[in-house]
């Protein structure tokens, strides 16, 4: 048996099975800096909270997650993106979570990682989206291994302008590419 044999075997006996396994999307960026990589994870985030999708918004740390939650109020502009930081007050009522730890998975959820690793328990989601920025191509090929050792679907985005400008962006101005 191989390697690819014993995980699907292991999800199997976690109650995984093919058809219910965590898809992957892999977002390619122009940008160079961590915050185009929150701005955009901003857009995917209402993106699918209109397809009445779940978000976990999975940050590196406290502070991070403090820092994403700065962001959602203000950005894109003129828009209000309705979330909670996990462990605060009305987090279990919404639909966009951002925080550093691991949090229920719950049906139509997705797992937005803002990290470096990947998050230990991404098989729960539905969907995981990775936002890749310009210098990380050696991530990439890294989570492309990761996702097909476990047999996951993988989709890839190459977005060279995802963000309208200020003259030409609405509070409804999305990537238009992107999927969630």
């Amino acid at each position: 048996m191989d390697r690819r044999d014993d995980n699907l075997a292991h999800l199997k006996e976690a109650g995984i099975d093919r058809h219910t396994m965590t898809e992957a999307f892999l977002y390619f960026l122009r940008d160079r800096d961590e915050l185009a990589r929150s701005r955009f994870a901003c857009r995917l985030s209402r993106r699918a909270l209109r397809k009445y999708r779940t978000v976990h918004l999975r940050t590196p740390d406290e502070k991070s997650s403090h820092r994403l939650d700065s962001l959602m109020w203000e950005y894109p502009m003129g828009s209000f993106l309705p979330h909670a930081v996990v462990g605060t007050p009305y987090h279990e009522s919404c639909r966009i979570l951002i925080g550093h730890e691991p949090v229920e998975a719950i049906r139509d959820a997705v797992i937005m990682n803002l990290t470096e690793d990947i998050p230990s328990d991404w098989q729960r989601f539905d969907r995981i989206v990775e936002i890749v920025i310009k210098q990380e191509e050696e991530r990439a090929t890294l989570l492309r291994e990761r996702y097909e050792e476990f047999n996951s679907p993988i989709t890839e985005y190459r977005l060279d302008d995802w963000e309208p400008s200020e003259s030409t962006s609405s509070a409804d101005g999305e990537a238009e590419h992107a999927q969630t």
